[in-house]
C-alpha cells in the first residue's frame, strides 16, 4: 500500500546508529569515570577534604556524599509536589 523512500530509511538508520553509539560513549565515559574519580586517589583526596573541612572522623567523611545527595532528593522530590499542588490549584503564575 504505502511504501516508505529509501530517503526516509536511511536517515531512520543513520540515527539509529547515532543514538547506539552515543549511548556506548555515555556508558563507556561514566564507567572510566567511575573506575578513575571514584576510587583511588582522588577518592582518598575528597575523604581527607571532608575530614579536615567538616573535622569529621574517616567514616563520616566517607559517608557524607551519599548523605548530601540523600538531603538533596528529599528537597528536590519536596519542589516537585509543591509545583505540582500549586499548579493543580491555579497558581502556576506564582511560581
Amino acid at each position: 500500500m504505502f511504501r516508505k523512500s529509501d530517503d526516509f530509511r536511511q536517515f531512520k538508520e543513520k540515527v539509529f546508529f547515532h543514538t547506539v553509539l552515543l549511548v556506548v560513549i555515555a556508558v563507556g565515559c561514566i564507567y572510566l569515570l567511575y573506575s578513575i574519580l571514584l576510587k583511588g586517589r582522588f577518592a582518598d583526596w575528597i575523604v581527607t577534604l571532608n575530614q579536615k573541612v567538616f573535622r569529621l572522623d574517616y567514616t563520616a567523611a566517607r559517608t557524607l556524599p551519599g548523605a548530601v545527595r540523600s538531603g538533596l532528593h528529599l528537597v528536590f522530590s519536596g519542589w516537585i509536589i509543591l509545583r505540582r499542588e500549586l499548579c493543580i490549584n491555579g497558581h502556576s503564575e506564582t511560581i
